[in-house]
């Protein structure tokens, strides 16, 4: 059985065993060992299909606008014609939703979410400029609090969280992991009072 499964049936065995009540303060553990059950989950892509990024973004944002966005304005950008990219459906779509609501809670007041997307070549070898790879980019950005220039190396650690009260601070660590496993790229971009980028890059189908 491969290691990474066994892992996931291990914490959730545990998990099985320790179920504390609502007033538990372990209740904090609990969230880690299903924080962790996830990470072990999303460390390799499981079904990669060609995937249309527009396609499946302009389907999945409208489901989750109806969440926590009231005051929120929604906008696109979609570059046309992209080509499609090797992407587990369900990673994907868990690294969309994880961005799209931190997005969401730096704007307790209202504000407004971009969503771009656009075709990039970043060349391997930067000194030479010979060995070049195709990304889909898919950028999010918000006009929310921003992240203070001391925490921006420390946003994808597993546990660093930003004052949330819910919530594992887990959640750009696997989303991370899904682009690790995809062999594709995070960047993360902040000004505090300004807002906050986040650009994920998946490779195109050779």
């Amino acid at each position: 059985m491969d290691k990474t499964i066994t892992s996931v049936y291990l914490i959730k065995g545990l998990k099985s065993k320790f179920e504390p009540d609502k007033e538990d303060k372990s209740l904090v553990l609990y969230g880690r060992m299903d924080g962790l059950a996830d990470i072990a989950q999303q460390s390799y892509p499981k079904y990669l299909d060609l995937m249309l990024l527009n396609k499946e973004i302009e389907e999945l944002i409208p489901q989750w606008q109806p969440e926590r966005t009231a005051g929120i304005k929604i906008e696109w950008e979609l570059e046309e014609n992209l080509p499609p990219a090797m992407i587990d459906k369900k990673q994907f779509e868990y690294a969309l939703r994880n961005v799209f609501f931190n997005a969401v809670e730096s704007m307790e007041s209202g504000g407004r979410i971009i969503i771009f997307t656009q075709i990039v070549d970043l060349f391997l070898d930067k000194a030479q400029s010979t060995i070049k790879n195709r990304y889909v980019e898919v950028r999010i950005r918000d006009t929310g609090c921003g992240i203070p220039a001391e925490f921006l190396d420390k946003v994808m650690l597993p546990y660093f969280s930003l004052n949330k009260i819910e919530g594992t601070g887990l959640g750009l660590c696997i989303v991370k992991k899904i682009m690790d496993s995809h062999e594709g790229l995070i960047d993360i971009y902040s000004e505090v009072n300004q807002g906050t980028t986040v650009t994920l890059r998946f490779k195109t189908k050779n």
